[in-house]
């Protein structure tokens, strides 16, 4: 008589395996989410900031702030009214709205980020600078600390 030697896996290891998968997935894919929402809202903390020095130099030369719609071509030289790659892909759109003055007392603006195009920053929401450094939302803290 001769033995022969069956090779495989019984569907208990089977279903053990898929289990474990299952459980380091369920972990590592929200950790991810988060990761990737952090990572975008940082580039609009960035674009926001560097919009904000652009206003002010355009005030220094021009004495008044320029706004700038989301979508408008007419953008201040420098910065671009979206974050993203691309127009078609991006994940916040930026304006610029202005009061109008000519003293810097008088004169003030405002920078959105809303967030676009299927993103949702579901802690955040629109992120906003104005031209005397306050910004919004200011709970939680992630917002604009990290």
């Amino acid at each position: 008589m001769i033995r022969r030697l069956h090779r495989g896996f019984t569907l208990i290891e089977l279903m053990i395996v898929v289990i474990v998968i299952s459980v380091l997935a369920a972990i590592a894919i929200p950790s991810y989410t988060a990761y990737i929402t952090r990572g975008k809202r940082a580039a609009a903390r960035t674009a926001i900031q560097n919009m904000s020095q652009i206003e002010e130099r355009f005030f220094t030369q021009n004495n008044a702030y320029q706004t700038v719609a989301a979508g408008s071509a007419a953008a201040p030289a420098g910065w671009v009214n979206f974050v993203g790659d691309a127009y078609t892909t991006r994940y916040y759109d930026l304006t610029v709205t202005t009061t109008t003055g000519t003293a810097s007392a008088s004169a003030a603006f405002t920078i959105s980020a809303v967030p676009t195009n299927g993103f949702n920053d579901n802690l955040c929401g629109t992120l906003t600078l104005t031209s005397t450094g306050l910004q919004s939302p200011t709970s939680p803290t992630d917002c604009w600390q990290r």
